[in-house]
């Protein structure tokens, strides 16, 4: 098993309507966390963390730890995840 911890700037809501959409995973939702299972016997347990916020002056940024555990996956497998992840919650800027 791999597993790790991330903080992301988003809120539940955010995740609750862009995960659904990650293609080639069936996904179980429960109250604050995911089970996604992947063909080949591969899993992923994801674990919301409290939601909580940053404020810059009178600016409000929602931000969440997620808990990642994978099962039955390589690392390699593992760091294309979560580049994919990682660009279907990237925000906006620059």
């Amino acid at each position: 098993m791999i597993s790790f911890t991330r903080e992301y700037g988003l809120s539940h809501a955010d995740l609750h309507r862009i995960l659904p959409r990650f293609e080639g995973a069936s996904i179980v939702d429960s109250l604050n966390s995911y089970a996604l299972t992947f063909c080949g016997g591969r899993d992923i347990v994801l674990v919301l963390g409290p939601e909580q916020e940053r404020r810059l002056g009178r600016m409000r940024i929602p931000y969440v730890q997620l808990q990642f555990a994978f099962h039955g996956w390589e690392q390699s497998g593992v760091d294309a995840f979560m580049g994919r992840f990682d660009r279907m919650f990237h925000k906006g800027g620059g």
